[in-house]
């Protein structure tokens, strides 16, 4: 190995070094605490059709007729 190439590791190497030390020296950015303030504490829970009504699974998106069955779904599930 040429001269000039074992400088270059050497030098790549202290900077690393020193880069990881300052790293562990430099103060650590403060850190957001969530709200605890009752909002989102559980997930969404009701009726969400609109995956229902977009997407049968057989590569057909959103109809009249899709629309029409989750709404007499709904209704029949409320009465």
């Amino acid at each position: 190995m040429t001269q000039m190439v074992k400088k270059s590791r050497l030098w790549l190497l202290v900077i690393v070094l020193l880069t990881a030390q300052l790293g562990i020296v430099l103060p650590k950015a403060n850190v957001a605490e969530a709200a605890n303030n009752g909002l989102a504490a559980k997930p969404y829970m009701g009726w969400s059709s609109y995956s229902l009504q977009v997407f049968t699974g057989n590569g057909q998106w959103i109809t009249a007729e899709n629309i029409k069955a989750q709404s007499d779904i709904l209704a029949a599930s409320v009465e």
